[in-house]
Parts: C-alpha cells; structure tokens; sequence
C-alpha cells in the first residue's frame, strides 16, 4: 500500500482490494471485517507509536485499569503498533460490518495490533469476560484463534502470540535495539515495578553486545536515556526537584532563571536531585537481575563509580540546554 496517497486514495485502496479478495473466494464477512480494522488503523496513522499501546478516547475508571493492565504486560517491538479500544469505540467499529465474525461481542474492550502502516496482518484481541480470546486476520483470511478461560489469561499470552504472528522480515537495527530497550525500562521506571515483560535476545542492557559496549557503558545509556526521558519537560524537573527538597529547609528553591543563569547553589541543589533519581533507577535496574553488579572487576568497578557523576551532569547540561533553548 502507497502510504503517500491521499486518505480518500486509500480509502479506495481498501474498497479494491476487499472487492478482489472477495472474487478470489475469501469469506465475504472476514474480508469486511479486515477492511474495518484497517480503515481504523488508517485513521490512527498520525497517533499510533510504534512499539507502544495507546488509546484513542477518555477512558472511565475500570477501562483505565484494563489500559493499565495492557500497557505494563504487553511487549511490543520497535515496528508495531497497538491500540486499545474501550466498548464505547468498539461497539461502532464492530456494527460497521454488517456480517461481523462471531467473537465480536457488544461491550467488550478490544485490543487491535499490526506493523506500523502495514496492515496485511492484523491481530484483535477480545478483552472480555464473555468471550477472551485472539483472532489473527492475514490478507481478508481469518488465519488463527486463541481461546482463553480469563481476560488474564489472554492478556498474559498476548505478548506472546504478538511476537509470533509479528515477525520483522529484516533484521534489527542498532536503533531498533535502543527504541526497544529504552522503552521497556521507561515504562518500568514510570510505573515503579521490576517485572515487566521484554524479549531478552533484543535488549542491549541484556546483551550489550548488541550495541558493541561493555555493561557498564550499557547501564549509563540506559540510565541516561531513562532520565532524560522522565525529565523531557525541564519545567515540570525543576518542580520535581522543588518537591524531592522541600523537606529540607536548607535547602533553596530552584528556578528556571536560576539554573539558567548558574546560580551555584540552585545547581547544587538540582543535581542533588538528579543523583537521587539516577541511584534510584540503578536499583530498579539491580531488581531485575540483569547485570550482576557484585561480579565486577576492579577496573569496571572504576569505571562504574567514574561514569555515574559524568552521566549526572550530562543529563544536567542537557536539561539546561533545554531550558535555554526555550527562553
């Protein structure tokens, strides 16, 4: 598919290739359903973010926790995309097609996969009491099902059945390697907790080889990444920093002007938070058991304690670029 046509271009695009996947003997009602899919997946091209689960309207309260519950155990690759959709959403998508395939269920929680503008195979996911359970649709083919007795079941398999029917046709740049392993332990970081999903053979904290470097190189990119990430909004890590100090009455208030103009001791002050933040993320690093930091030799054990401090006031200089940057 030419994704530098016009929408109403690939709309058409859809229409032709249902109507030929029909005329060759496909399931009419499959080949409807997959030009339903597609065409939401086409409406999302601009929101989607590969390697990720988003979602498409404001969610209530138990429709957040199931986003919750997708968004920390699903594990993605760098290409693929994946959108959850809450009834109010799904109930439509499911009426538009007139013969819709039998596990489509009013008021149930979808969960909708495929390769980022690729949409030859898409994968749903039914997350619904009633009926839990995966489809896997290839070209207007219903290809696969997977049937579970519990929603857990199915979300706890979902990563799995992904990576199956997902494959990359190519093999994995350095890039795709950093995207994965960045957004893995982003979302850990986030969400505070040491056992989220990951394909080990494609994390370079896991593999620093991947990348060429040493684990402790491995470790500061990671931590790097991580922080600057949490930190993306230099605003909103200056009142981090004001929230983590304002139990010490010694301490002064920072301020944009201030760290932006050097002042000693706000700049004191902020790296004290930021070294806080680092140690804290080295911690949640140690709990997944990835790097056995007690078997180090003498030299990595130097090499570790010089690069924390460097990584601290790289990320600093960065922030501080950013802050000036927008003044």
């Amino acid at each position: 598919m030419d994704h530098k046509k016009g929408k109403g271009d690939k709309w058409r695009h859809i229409k032709e290739k249902s109507r030929r996947r029909i005329q060759e003997g496909r399931d009419p009602k499959v080949v409807r359903w997959h030009a339903a899919l597609e065409s939401m997946f086409m409406t999302m091209e601009d929101r989607v973010i590969p390697g990720e689960i988003i979602t498409i309207d404001a969610l209530n309260p138990t429709e957040i926790e199931s986003f919750r519950k997708l968004h920390l155990n699903m594990d993605l690759a760098p290409f693929v995309t994946a959108v959850f959709l809450p009834a109010s959403i799904a109930d439509p998508l499911s009426r538009s097609s007139a013969n819709r395939i039998e596990r489509e269920l009013k008021g149930s929680n979808k969960v909708l996969v495929a390769k980022y503008k690729d949409y030859k195979r898409i994968l749903t996911a039914e997350i619904s009491p009633a009926k839990p359970g995966i489809d896997i649709f290839d070209e207007g083919s219903h290809v696969g099902s997977h049937n579970y007795y519990s929603v857990e079941e199915c979300i706890s398999d979902l990563s799995n059945i992904i990576w199956i029917h997902m494959k990359h046709e190519d093999r994995w740049t350095d890039e795709d390697y950093i995207k994965y392993t960045e957004g893995w332990f982003y979302r850990s970081a986030t969400h505070k907790v040491i056992d989220l999903p990951i394909n080990a053979n494609y994390s370079y904290i896991h593999h620093p080889g991947l990348l060429n470097m040493d684990e402790v190189v491995a470790v500061y990119k990671l931590m790097k990444a991580v922080l600057l990430r949490i930190h993306n909004d230099p605003n909103e890590a200056i009142a981090f920093a004001n929230s983590f100090n304002q139990s010490n009455d010694k301490i002064c208030r920072i301020t944009k002007q201030g760290l932006v103009r050097g002042d000693k001791d706000e700049l004191k002050f902020f790296k004290i938070y930021m070294e806080d933040k680092l140690i804290q993320l080295l911690k949640l690093l140690r709990g997944y058991e990835v790097i056995d930091f007690g078997k180090f030799t003498p030299a990595r054990q130097k090499k570790f304690k010089a690069m924390f401090p460097a990584t601290v006031d790289d990320v600093i200089q960065k922030i501080l670029k950013s802050l000036k940057d927008r003044i």
